[in-house]
């Protein structure tokens, strides 16, 4: 479970290097812990953030968890063979990750990085506001 949270963490981090983004990863306090369960034995989480210009501050855009076996002890999740089963989960904000990226790079398409506009090709027409 740790390699595959932390799997997912570095394929995020490389899309934000591919997009040019400014970002960070802090170690955070798993919300399960936020609720007194004890944080002995229990493994980092950690939360991906991408730089807002016009606010000067981060906003966080994915989470990235391994809970252990609270949640399976929780639940009375039992493996077949008695074996210890831990659950994590991965949390993306799709719609962050589309703010931080128009708050670094604008919205001229010319300015985005080239892995960008490749996929994007052009910008979808502006709505009319009709009275």
């Amino acid at each position: 479970m740790i390699k595959l949270r932390d799997e997912a963490l570095e394929k995020s981090v490389e899309l934000a290097e591919e997009m040019g983004l400014r970002w960070r990863v802090l170690e955070a306090t798993p919300f399960y812990m936020r609720e007194g369960i004890e944080k002995e034995g229990a493994v980092a989480t950690y939360d991906l953030e991408i730089y807002l210009p016009y606010k000067n501050d981060w906003t966080e855009v994915g989470s990235y968890n391994v809970h252990r076996n609270k949640f399976v002890r929780s639940f009375g999740i039992k493996e077949c063979r008695g074996r210890e089963v831990w659950t994590g989960c991965c949390g993306f904000g799709t719609l962050r990750w589309a703010v931080a990226f128009l708050a670094q790079h604008g919205v001229e398409m010319e300015r985005w990085p080239e892995l960008v506009r490749t996929r994007m090709k052009q910008m979808p027409e502006v709505p009319r506001v009709v009275e």
